[in-house]
């Protein structure tokens, strides 16, 4: 007689976990696989003919990695090649879909032949899979044009009128203080741009009707008109050694030029399309500074970074997404972790320091502008700041272009 076959629960339980794991760690390999050629196929759109024949490590790291879709993450050990050159020899033996027999890319061999996968050496832009992508990167870059359209920014310059010109030329307040400005967020904020400026100035000229009858390019000038625009500081006269002389008359366009040198300075940052103001300020406008600097006999580099927060840039993400983009070293010091000798930090304020010399990669990608970078990593950028707000400080040896 046989007995009853018992099943031991437990023995089910760690079948069923193994099942899962396995299939679990199928799906992620596929993910990644999927990924690694999506990235391939938009990194090889990248790549110009004159760029070839191209390093493979310098095309796995400035052009494959940054190619990856944005908010993916890709790593080339998680799928069944483990290797970039194992990776790139397939697609390069691999022949099925073309209408040929080329492959998508030709490789060549190291200078001593030990490695046979150093250098990619040719693109085959005929290829069905490149077609794809192109299509693909152009529905993608359309989207991603019309997403930066929105946001981006611009600085414009504005003037505010001192309160000894406005008493010395007894201007009317509400003129002086922008209230009737065409954005709100100006009226009554005494900031006015530079046509509003100058018609102030034209304004007091037809009142007290100081333009020359004989010579309408000309203004004859009042002694209030010629006090604003001529009279000296106390610390300029006494630094002077020849007495004041000031004209009769002036011309125009040398007013306006002698009227915006007295006006305080002020800026607007503005979101672009639309014209909205997201802050106004007095002085000019805060600056990004980078600043690189050598290391080990000038051979490396260091980028430091500071200002992000007054464009309201999150320095900690910006440094991932930084890392991310050119696969380098990014950290953020504060004003406890501050490198010692280096310049105090306002507070509440963060210094980035990069590895490498990255001063056109970090241009490009801030301004959301990749033709100031030949880097893939710059594009698909979600900044978009103005140009004129960098202030770049090359150390002693470090040269204004990688070489």
């Amino acid at each position: 007689m046989i007995g009853k076959l018992k099943i031991d629960p437990d023995i089910d339980d760690e079948t069923n976990k193994k099942d899962a794991a396995t299939s679990e760690e199928t799906s992620d390999r596929h993910d990644q696989e999927e990924s690694l050629l999506y990235a391939f196929h938009t990194a090889l759109l990248v790549v110009s003919k004159k760029d070839l024949p191209m390093a493979v490590s310098t095309f796995y790291t400035q052009y494959l990695l940054p190619s990856r879709k944005e908010g993916t993450f890709l790593d080339i050990k998680q799928t069944r090649y483990k290797k970039i050159s194992s990776f790139l020899l397939e697609q390069s033996q691999n022949t099925v879909r073309t209408e040929c027999g080329k492959s998508i890319i030709t490789i060549g061999p190291s200078k001593d032949e030990q490695d046979p996968v150093a250098f990619l050496t040719g693109i085959d832009r005929t290829h069905i899979d490149l077609r794809d992508a192109k299509r693909r990167r152009k529905e993608e870059v359309g989207g991603d044009n019309a997403m930066k359209e929105k946001n981006k920014m611009a600085i414009v310059n504005l003037y505010a009128i001192p309160h000894n010109v406005a008493s010395i030329l007894r201007l009317d307040e509400d003129t002086v203080k922008a209230v009737n400005a065409k954005s709100e967020e100006r009226r009554g904020s005494g900031f006015l741009t530079l046509p509003e400026c100058r018609d102030i100035l034209n304004q007091y000229v037809h009142e007290n009707n100081l333009i020359d009858e004989y010579d309408p390019e000309s203004v004859i000038l009042d002694g209030n008109l010629c006090d604003v625009l001529f009279r000296k500081s106390k610390k300029q006269t006494s630094a002077s050694v020849q007495q004041n002389e000031y004209p009769e008359s002036i011309t125009r366009k040398e007013m306006n030029v002698k009227w915006i040198e007295k006006m305080d300075c002020a800026h607007a940052v503005v979101s672009m399309p639309g014209s909205v103001i997201l802050s106004l300020k007095r002085g000019k406008p805060p600056m990004v500074t980078i600043e690189v600097e050598c290391r080990q006999n000038r051979k490396k580099f260091i980028t430091r970074v500071r200002g992000l927060e007054e464009y309201t840039i999150n320095p900690n993400d910006f440094a991932n997404d930084v890392s991310k983009r050119y696969a380098c070293s990014a950290t953020v010091e504060d004003e406890h972790s501050l490198t010692a000798g280096r310049a105090a930090l306002k507070k509440g304020r963060c210094e980035l320091v990069l590895q490498g010399h990255l001063v056109e990669e970090l241009q490009a990608l801030l301004t959301g502008n990749r033709k100031l970078s030949s880097h893939g990593g710059s594009k698909a950028s979600p900044y978009s700041l103005p140009k004129g707000v960098f202030e770049i400080i090359l150390k002693k040896g470090v040269p204004k272009r990688k070489k």
